[in-house]
């Protein structure tokens, strides 16, 4: 297993699981994603092969004792079909599975964000970017939570700390891009 300073270290490309997130802030609650669970990378091929209602059941199916990306992109499915509540307890369920891995850990706590009780959120992020200081993904979850927030300042830091902890990575090229359109709305 990764330790804490070479968690997600080259790896950000393949676990980011919340980076093309569009979708989060059209969401009454926050819901990771990453680039096997966007609308531009819709996950396996073989599911869009099947009829919208079974597609729910073979993610169900990968994600029971499956690798970490099946169960977030179960979890990412859940929370977009409006089940926060089931979603939240996959994404727990992976970081029980997966305690050591950062993408896990922090689906758990985005997963547990609303607006009336961030602090459920917030609580978990702040001892992972202490206990992942090179993972990207703990400061770009928590820069979008803070953008929920309408924390504009300190998300663009941890905006800008994502981009930097991980240049090149699928991670910052996220973040670059949301410090980008933070900066054309007159914010950056």
């Amino acid at each position: 297993m990764a330790d804490a300073n070479t968690a997600s270290s080259g790896r950000s490309d393949s676990h980011c699981w919340s980076c093309r997130s569009a979708a989060l802030f059209s969401a009454p609650v926050p819901a990771p994603l990453s680039r096997e669970t966007s609308s531009a990378d819709p996950g396996p091929p073989e599911l869009a092969e099947l009829p919208p209602a079974e597609q729910l059941d073979a993610l169900r199916e990968r994600a029971e004792g499956g690798p970490l990306e099946a169960r977030l992109l179960y979890g990412v499915a859940l929370q977009n079909l409006g089940r926060p509540v089931s979603a939240r307890r996959v994404y727990a369920a992976a970081a029980e599975a997966f305690p050591d891995e950062p993408e896990a850990l922090v689906a758990d706590a985005v997963g547990r964000y609303t607006k009336r009780q961030p602090a459920a959120a917030f609580s978990r992020l702040g001892p992972l970017s202490r206990r992942f200081p090179r993972a990207a993904t703990v400061r770009f979850h928590l820069g979008l939570l803070l953008l929920w927030q309408k924390d504009v300042e300190e998300a663009k830091r941890q905006l800008r700390l994502a981009r930097d902890a991980e240049p090149g990575s699928f991670v910052a090229r996220r973040a670059t891009l949301y410090l980008n359109e933070l900066a054309e709305a007159g914010t950056g």
